[in-house]
């Protein structure tokens, strides 16, 4: 959840009011960060999972998953707009 906060941190209250496809994705790839250097490691997976079998695998379907995460981000931020 405080990855939420990227845009707003990025942007500020501007992000919630007009909010861009373009920041959501960036802010999606920014939560990429941490699996990469946090849990794939304390999962004995290596930094990007690198001691995995198929680390590219590993790697793509992360950052698939935090760029749909981005893309969820904007979403919400579109629906919530009528509420400000």
């Amino acid at each position: 959840m405080t990855f939420a906060f990227i845009p707003l941190l990025w942007q500020g209250q501007q992000w919630s009011e007009h909010p861009d496809l373009l920041s959501a994705v960036i802010s999606g790839l920014l939560s990429l960060m941490a699996p990469f250097f946090i849990m794939q490691p304390a999962l004995w997976w290596g930094i990007a999972a690198s001691k995995t079998p198929v680390p590219g695998k590993a790697r793509l379907n992360s950052a698939v998953t935090d760029l749909i995460y981005g893309l969820g981000l904007y979403l919400a931020a579109v629906g919530l707009q009528p509420l400000t």
